[in-house]
């Protein structure tokens, strides 16, 4: 069956590169902002077999629950109907800080962001049966598309910002994260659409990779200096082998082999 793709979110930094691979696939896709999506009528959404959404309202990051604003939620209201499959994606911070953190751990989120984004799983999956949701670790690339206002803000977005004042801030606790290459994230989400996974899977390295070392890396690199602030994040690692085991993918790229490409 011939693959049709609607990505709702036209310039955010997972639309922008998922778009690109597909094309570069020869897929027929669609990139659409979330209003216009709202105002498609049924008839026409049914014509792609896979939604992937990538919009999201800055308030479902920083506020209590509300379904009103969790745009995850409301297309799969609209999509309950319609067989077409919805690919969501949700937040490692579900879990709360760990390692090797699995599917089926215990979830503790400390923040807003993890405790909204796992309401909503539990809300669309009981609505949506074509339904797969990934649970994500730190993504790292660029932006493809320029905008003075971003929803979401990425880790290496703040180091590229400082490092213009040859500056390499991070915080004095060595907090470790699980990164992972925009170009492994996009080549995941494709083989799991070609091979018609659904379910709910954590999308990582699970490769822990310590601040102060990536930090030192960078500064050696660029010769820029390390100034260390108070501030607080989350240190975990997401167990992957569900998803490799499904679309047969071994070898993830390292970020501290690439990270010269993001800064």
């Amino acid at each position: 069956m011939k693959i049709n793709i609607l990505i709702v979110g036209k310039n955010s930094f997972l639309s922008s590169n998922l778009f690109k691979f597909f094309k570069k696939k020869k897929i027929n896709v669609k990139k659409i902002g979330f209003k216009d999506f709202l105002n498609t009528n049924k008839k026409k959404i049914s014509k792609f077999n896979t939604i992937i959404n990538c919009a999201i309202n800055n308030i479902y990051l920083k506020k209590k629950y509300n379904p009103k604003y969790d745009f995850d939620f409301i297309i799969a209201k609209k999509l309950s109907n319609i067989n077409s499959k919805l690919i969501i994606f949700s937040t490692g911070k579900v879990y709360g800080p760990g390692i090797n953190l699995r599917e089926n751990s215990v979830k503790k989120p400390l923040d807003i962001y993890g405790k909204n984004k796992l309401i909503t799983e539990k809300k669309i999956i009981k609505i949506k049966k074509e339904i797969l949701i990934f649970r994500l670790s730190n993504i790292v690339g660029k932006n493809l598309e320029k905008r003075s206002k971003k929803v979401t803000n990425l880790f290496f977005d703040d180091i590229r910002k400082n490092l213009k004042k040859n500056l390499v801030i991070i915080p004095k606790k060595n907090y470790f994260k699980d990164f992972i290459l925009i170009d492994d994230f996009v080549k995941i989400v494709y083989l799991s659409i070609i091979k018609k996974i659904k379910g709910l899977y954590n999308l990582s390295t699970n490769n822990k990779v310590y601040l102060h070392d990536l930090a030192n890396d960078i500064s050696s690199y660029m010769g820029a200096k390390i100034l260390y602030s108070n501030s607080k994040t989350y240190s975990f690692t997401l167990n992957n082998q569900k998803i490799k085991n499904k679309i047969k993918i071994n070898k993830l790229k390292s970020l501290k082999s690439n990270f010269y490409n993001f800064i």
